[in-house]
């Protein structure tokens, strides 16, 4: 059981203890994750979404900014040039733009990679230092004899991308790994609609600025001759624009530096369970992190590293991992889509003059004129498209999805970008064409491929390379913006006369991007739909789901409990020696402080853990571990201890006790001896049982009541059939519980939720009595009609409710009706169950469940050779099944169901107690170890008849 933590009240709950119960760790993280999936939409959600976003405001206003600033660049340092004095150079203005291309792919595959390896927090922020640190840089700049202005300014700019760069997958991954499942999508469109916002912010400045130098600008009616005051104006307003894109940066840091590391990155690649577990209720709380004690963490962490499920992160791994198809394509898709987006999204830029001109704001009577239109022109066609695309797809995607927006986007730019290419000398004509046509495209850019190619990376992928594949995929998209920028820019002017600022090649590049926007569409085919679905069922993590993949389970995953592993000796032996190194090294906080005060039952339930992995590895480390331990306590502590002698058995550790023969015995007392006494096979007969135990006799008792008239015996609409129910929850139980007192019997009762909410006080005397309580479903509803959804929520609330009330987990199930899903297996042993009392492969020796089998239904619609198949059998698993039997059962001969076709209900007992009593007697006659089942129900074995023949 995990450890427990202090607080939570009504506005922060202590999600953490609400999972301290649950052992396996796979199991933890699933519930942990699952908080934070499931989620109300909340104000740390808010604070995610802003904190991330304004990383993003800061990216758009400065790449946006730059296209303001590069004419006043021209004005400031070319003002004596001898060709088109006060205007920059194209090859120099390319130069600075693509600049901050370059330096951004590095950061995309850079700090993608490292948030991957390193961690997201601890590179979170980091970016942001570089881009403050470079903006400001840049507005620092100044030409000097050995270096020119430009080259200053591509050097710091390549620095603002690397760290603009690395904006990308940080802020997608943390916003996905931090989302609710619901509005993930919308939360992650919010982060990338600040780039509207920045681009609006830019173009808003630019305009104060002109508006606040005005009296110099007027001086000049054109760039050629602002120079003395108008000069000095310009100077000034290019820094201010540049840096004031540091201002909202150093707001966010802070906020970046202190929020917590994301559960999914410390469960799946930290693989620290106690820390995740602490950092899921620290976010939110909106704490900076979790604070678990460290002395159960590095336990628990040893505990988990052969256990946890989720594959460790290599290179190896990695080049498998997308090595697969199925996987493989999923990054080409997301990459490539990117790509060919952006090599249009950004060439569409060539048409800004163009468009600004059609509506008027391409020139100026002077200075202040051209700049103060400029930025005004630049805001219109940000508030025409770009803003209302990226905000229809925050409030759309997660209702229509990613996958539909994203080849809608591209089927109607395809269009658009036909259009505008076959049909541009005429659209020239009609300037309110052109410009209808342009801030379409906007639109459906941004709400189209341009949101969902940075929404879709993060979360596609798994945890462990969810980062590095984004940066990747994003990275694939500034290389498309450098083609633009760099092929496609000198590509329009293909033809023009030397020194002319014409495109008479520009309809031509149009139509090449309606090439790429028809490849975009294409590449949309290979990723998946992710709408409203967790990260885990994306990975491929989740048994049961479409996307489901078994090769996502680690082949660590191979513990004692797994007879199927060939190398589980390996494993164990393995884990041994770490638990040894991790626990007794100098690094352990236990033993690092000698005066600190340890408990010594904690210490003892560690050692005893430690020397079950010993036995189970090797017998032989057993002498070492004793040396070990009382080496350790003798110099650490004062404290006397009683180790006790644990002798290493071939199969496992000698039983804690010889159980006699006949007697009864819970079902948890059963389990427990199984696992104490591992089988070699899959079906052991005399194997079994290391030691005589005779006749092990178990009545088991299920509290169907009002839950089996709902779930199962189609009484719901009787009340008649419920008032049934009712007696079998009250008198009934009570009339067994009587008996069992009469005759000093320990039993098992399985209750489902609903009956143990509905009759409180007669399962308390079923506690406080002393017999064991089961996990049996909440109404007793059929899980192999459930999806798996559902079948986790019945179990985490059954599960939590039998813990709250018995003060302890349960150890065994009994599925409703015995009827077992295909998953049910493994959701048992994901909760630390024991044992399971559902299936019939033999009648009287427990056995490890075997799950997985498959078989071939009969078609008389086909030819016989397509069912004549033998049953292929599944894989053993670490669950023990104690054998079920409806011919030990006491419902189907002596209870009436109306809607039963066969129901009987007034069977003789005394014929019944023959039939159990054969079984017995041959059990006894054939077998030296056997256990003997019988199951009742209050609804049947509370009547004074059958009360009769138990006795």
């Amino acid at each position: 059981m995990a450890h427990t933590t202090a607080g939570g009240n009504a506005a922060f709950h202590n999600f953490h203890n609400d999972y301290a119960h649950i052992e396996d760790p796979n199991e933890r993280r699933r519930l942990a994750l699952a908080e934070i999936d499931k989620a109300p939409f909340g104000w740390y959600h808010v604070r995610a979404v802003v904190v991330a976003g304004i990383g993003f405001f800061t990216d758009a206003y400065d790449i946006f900014a730059i296209n303001l600033v590069v004419s006043m660049l021209g004005v400031v340092y070319w003002q004596s040039a001898a060709k088109k004095p006060g205007v920059i150079p194209t090859n120099s203005d390319t130069a600075i733009k693509v600049a901050t291309s370059g330096g951004t792919v590095l950061g995309q595959v850079g700090f993608g990679a490292l948030a991957d390896i390193v961690g997201r927090k601890r590179m979170y922020g980091l970016e942001l230092i570089l881009i403050i640190f470079a903006t400001l840089a840049q507005s620092l700049a100044s030409s000097s004899p050995a270096i020119s202005v430009v080259g200053l300014i591509i050097f710091w700019r390549v620095l603002m991308g690397i760290g603009i760069g690395g904006d990308y997958p940080l802020s997608s991954i943390i916003t996905s790994e931090f989302a609710t499942t619901k509005w993930r999508g919308a939360m992650m469109g919010a982060v990338f609609a600040m780039q509207g916002i920045g681009q609006l912010a830019a173009a808003l400045i630019a305009l104060i600025v002109t508006t606040g130098f005005k009296e110099s600008l007027l001086t000049a009616k054109d760039a050629a001759h602002c120079d003395g005051v108008c000069q000095l104006a310009v100077d000034k307003m290019w820094r201010v624009i540049i840096g004031f894109g540091a201002v909202p940066g150093c707001v966010a840091l802070y906020y970046r530096l202190t929020i917590p590391e994301t559960p999914r990155y410390t469960f799946d690649v930290a693989r620290d369970v106690e820390k995740a577990g602490e950092d899921t209720k620290a976010y939110i709380q909106g704490k900076a992190e979790g604070q678990p004690d460290e002395v159960r963490r590095v336990t628990v962490i040893a505990d988990s590293e052969g256990r946890l499920e989720t594959p460790k992160a290599s290179f190896r791994d990695f080049l498998q991992h997308y090595g697969q198809w199925k996987f493989g394509k999923v990054l080409l898709g997301t990459a490539g889509s990117w790509f060919f987006l952006d090599v249009a999204f950004y060439g569409l830029g060539l048409n800004n003059s163009i468009i600004l001109g059609a509506i008027g704001y391409s020139k100026g009577a002077n200075m202040y004129e051209v700049f103060r239109r400029n930025a005004i022109g630049n805001l219109i066609l940000v508030c025409a498209g770009a803003i209302p695309g990226y905000w229809v797809t925050v409030f759309t995607v997660d209702t229509l999805g990613r996958k539909p927006i994203q080849f809608m986007g591209f089927t109607m730019l395809t269009i658009l970008f036909v259009v505008i290419g076959f049909a541009y000398d005429k659209l020239l004509k009609h300037n309110g064409a052109l410009l209808a046509l342009y801030v379409l495209a906007q639109f459906f850019f941004n709400f189209g491929p341009n949101a969902t190619t940075f929404i879709v990376p993060g979360e596609c992928f798994p945890t462990r390379y969810r980062s590095t594949s984004h940066g990747l995929s994003a990275a694939s998209g500034k290389l498309g913006a450098i083609i633009a920028q760099v092929v496609f820019g000198p590509l329009r002017q293909k033809g023009a006369p030397p020194g002319s600022t014409d495109s008479p090649w520009l309809n031509h590049v149009m139509e090449i991007f309606a090439l790429f926007m028809l490849c975009g569409l294409f590449t949309t085919f290979l990723i998946p739909e992710t709408k409203r679905k967790t990260l885990e069922e994306l990975a491929g993590e989740v048994p049961g789901t479409p996307n489901y993949d078994p090769g996502s389970r680690s082949a660590a995953y191979k513990t004692k409990s797994d007879p199927d592993s060939g190398s589980g000796e390996k494993v164990v032996n393995a884990n041994a020696i770490r638990y040894l190194k991790i626990v007794f090294s100098s690094k352990s906080s236990l033993l690092r402080c000698p005066n600190m005060t340890c408990n010594e039952g904690y210490l003892f339930t560690l050692w005893s853990d430690l020397l079950s992995f010993s036995c189970d590895a090797n017998p032989y480390l057993i002498a070492i571990t004793y040396v070990v331990i009382w080496d350790t306590w003798r110099r650490r502590s004062t404290v006397p201890i009683t180790i006790p002698l644990i002798c290493a058995h071939d199969h496992g550790f000698v039983p804690f006790s010889i159980i006699s023969r006949p007697r009864s015995v819970c079902a948890a007392e059963l389990g427990q001896w199984l696992r104490s006494v591992r089988t070699r096979s899959t079906f052991a007969h005399h194997e079994w049982l290391t030691h005589s135990a005779g006749a092990l006799c178990c009545f088991s008792v299920d509290i169907d009541a009002v839950a089996g008239w709902l779930g199962s015996y189609q009484g719901e609409d009787s009340t008649s059939d419920i008032s049934r129910g009712l007696f079998a929850g009250t008198v009934g139980t009570r009339r067994l519980l009587k008996l069992f007192e009469k005759y000093k019997i320990t039993t098992t009762w399985f209750i489902p939720g609903h009956s143990l909410d509905t009759f409180p006080e007669e399962c308390a005397m079923i506690r406080d009595a002393g017999h064991e309580i089961g996990l049996h479903g909440y109404s007793h509803e059929n899980p192999t009609r459930m999806n798996l959804e559902q079948q986790h929520a019945i179990l985490d609330k059954t599960y939590k409710q039998l813990t709250d009330f018995c003060g302890k987990p349960p150890r065994g199930v009994v599925a409703p009706w015995w009827e077992s899903s295909k998953e049910g297996a493994e959701l048992m042993m994901r909760y630390g169950v024991e044992y399971d009392h559902n299936f019939s492969h033999h009648d009287c020796l427990p056995y490890y469940l075997r799950i997985g089998d498959s078989w071939t239904p009969i078609d008389y619609d086909k030819h016989p050779s397509h069912w004549m198949k033998p049953l292929e059998p599944g894989r053993p698993t670490g669950l023990v099944e104690i054998p079920a039997t409806w011919y030990l059962d006491d419902l189907p001969p002596m209870m009436f169901i109306k809607k039963a076709p066969n129901s009987h209900g007034w069977v003789n007992p005394r014929d019944v107690e023959d039939l159990w009593r054969d079984h017995f007697d041959y059990f006894y006659r054939e077998y030296d170890d056997f256990c003997f089942t019988v199951t009742l129900h209050p609804d049947v074995s509370g009547h004074p008849h059958v009360i009769f023949m138990l006795e």
